[in-house]
């Protein structure tokens, strides 16, 4: 019984691991800031849409490959392949993530936006 378990919690968890590279190849996540960020680190504009295409298109095999169980390890490796470069490539000099100002732990990008609770008086408290 608990090899049945065992099995069915693997592939509970290659599902759930797949879907964020599944999600992120098909374009539910956006993708437009870290576009803009490579092209201000210097990245040629024509390169980035084919390096974003070449990251979906690897995101989506592998994603695919890894739920379908097909050579799951070659797809966990594929996976890893991408996203050691594709996370080391968003961090600048310092260590520090570009999008997140690190002295409010908000992201820099929704500043303009109101908050729900920038509204609330805490005065009071």
């Amino acid at each position: 019984m608990t090899e049945r378990f065992s099995r069915y919690g693997i592939l509970i968890a290659r599902v759930m691991i797949s879907m964020v590279f599944l999600l992120n190849a098909l374009g539910v996540i956006d993708q437009n800031i870290p576009a803009r960020e490579t092209m201000e680190r210097g990245a040629q504009s024509a390169m980035v849409p084919v390096m974003m295409l070449a990251g979906r298109s690897v995101e989506l095999v592998a994603g695919m490959a890894l739920i379908l169980g097909i050579f799951p390890r070659l797809a966990a490796l594929a996976l890893l392949a991408f996203l050691v470069p594709a996370t080391s490539s968003q961090y600048n000099s310092g260590g520090k993530y570009k999008g997140v100002d690190n002295n409010s732990n908000h992201c820099a990008h929704s500043r303009s936006r109101p908050r729900p609770y920038d509204s609330i008086d805490r005065s009071a408290a």
